[in-house]
C-alpha cells in the first residue's frame, strides 16, 4: 500500500488501514505474533515458537517491541548508525592513481563475496552467516528499497562490499566493509553528492580517523531475540569458575523448558540439562516444592543475561549467574 503524494491517506487505503489493523489484533488475540518485514507481514502462531527448538534461539527486529515483549523477546543488540554528508566529512582523496569502481554483486560471485565478509565476522563469536541463500534475500531486500548488493574493487582487486537502499532524498547503506574503509567511505560520497547517506554497523567508521570530530553515531536497538533451546546454550556459554545450581526457569510458551533446570560448570564448560521430569503432565511444577531448585528466573531474563544485554539489575538479583561468561560479542543482521 501506498501513500498519496499529499503523505496522508487516501479515503480507500485509510479502509484498507483500518482492516488491516483489525484483522492483525484477531490474529493477536487468537495467540498469533505478527511483525512486518519490508512489504511484507510474517504472522506466526505461538506453536511456531516451538518449532524453533532445533535452534538455542529466535530473533527478530520489532517495529514495536510490546508487540513481542509479552512472547519473552528482549533487545539483544544495538545497531551504531552514523549519518555522513557534504558537511560532517572530507579528507584529501591519495587515491587518485587507482582505477576505483562500484558494481553489482551477480549471484555468480555470491561465494566470493560470503568469503570477503565471513573475514571480518570472525571476530564474533554468534553472527549472521552471509552465505548465499542470505546474500540473495539481502540482494532482494536492497532492490525493494530501489538498491542493490555493491562491491567496491581498486584496480580489480575486491576491497569492500555494501548493500544500497533509498528512500526519497536519503540513502541506507549496511554490511559496509572494506578492507580500505577511507577509499569506500570517499567513493560512496561521490556516488551520492549532495544527499544525507545512513551507514549502519559495518568497519567504515571503526579503527580510521575520517571526520571523527564532525560525525556523530548513536546506538539504537533493534534486534530482539528469545531463548527457544535452553540446554544447547551450554555449548556456547562459558563459566568463570566451577559451579552446580537449581532453578526454576519460567516459560509460558516452550513447556520443554518450562522447569527446573540445573546449571554445572566444570573447567569452564557448562551444562545445562533439565532436572525435572514430572510423571504426571497436570502437575504444576510452580507450586511443587519436591524438585530442590534454589531459585526461579524467566526465560526472558536468561536471555537478558546469555547475551549480556542491559542484564546489570538481574545480576544483582540472581548473583549466582555472574560466574557465566555470555555470549559474545555478536552480530546479528536483520531478517531480510
Amino acid at each position: 500500500m501506498e501513500y498519496s503524494k499529499t503523505g496522508r491517506f487516501t479515503a480507500n487505503q485509510e479502509k484498507l488501514a483500518k482492516e488491516i489493523a483489525i484483522r492483525i489484533a484477531k490474529l493477536r488475540k487468537s495467540g498469533c505474533y505478527v511483525f512486518g518485514n519490508g512489504d511484507r507481514l510474517h504472522v506466526y502462531k505461538i506453536r511456531d515458537i516451538e518449532h524453533e527448538q532445533q535452534q538455542p534461539f529466535t530473533y527478530l527486529m520489532p517495529a514495536n517491541k510490546a508487540y513481542y515483549e509479552p512472547f519473552q523477546f528482549r533487545f539483544v543488540m544495538d545497531w551504531e548508525e552514523t549519518m555522513i554528508d557534504d558537511h560532517n566529512i572530507s579528507y584529501t582523496d591519495d587515491t587518485t592513481d587507482r582505477n576505483h569502481k562500484i558494481v553489482h554483486i551477480m549471484a555468480e560471485d555470491y561465494q566470493t563475496i560470503q568469503d570477503f565478509l565471513e573475514r571480518f565476522m570472525e571476530q564474533y563469536k554468534i553472527y549472521t552467516v552471509p552465505d548465499e541463500p542470505y546474500l540473495r534475500r539481502l540482494e532482494k531486500e536492497s532492490q525493494s528499497g530501489d538498491g542493490s548488493l555493491l562491491a567496491y574493487y581498486e584496480d580489480d582487486l575486491l576491497q569492500g562490499v555494501f548493500a544500497e537502499s533509498f528512500e526519497e532524498d536519503e540513502v541506507y547503506i549496511r554490511w559496509a566493509y572494506s578492507l580500505e574503509p577511507e577509499h569506500m567511505i570517499n567513493q560512496i560520497k561521490q556516488r551520492h553528492k549532495g544527499k544525507k547517506i545512513y551507514i549502519t554497523e559495518g568497519n567504515l567508521f571503526k579503527g580510521n580517523s575520517i571526520g571523527k570530530d564532525f560525525i556523530q553515531s548513536k546506538k539504537v536497538p533493534k534486534i530482539m531475540a528469545r531463548i527457544t533451546n535452553l540446554t544447547a546454550w551450554g555449548d556456547i556459554l562459558q563459566g568463570k569458575n566451577d559451579f552446580t545450581f537449581r532453578i526454576l526457569v519460567k516459560d509460558p510458551y516452550i513447556k520443554d523448558q518450562n522447569g527446573v533446570f540445573q546449571f554445572q560448570c566444570l573447567n569452564h564448560k557448562i551444562s545445562i540439562q533439565r532436572a525435572d521430569i514430572p510423571q504426571d503432565e497436570t502437575l504444576d511444577i510452580h507450586t511443587t516444592d519436591a524438585q530442590g531448585w534454589e531459585d526461579e528466573i524467566s526465560i526472558d531474563e536468561l536471555t537478558q543475561v546469555f547475551f549480556d544485554y542491559d542484564a546489570g539489575q538481574i545480576l544483582k538479583e540472581h548473583e549466582y549467574l555472574k560466574d557465566i561468561v555470555p555470549a559474545g560479542p555478536i552480530y546479528i543482521s536483520e531478517e531480510v
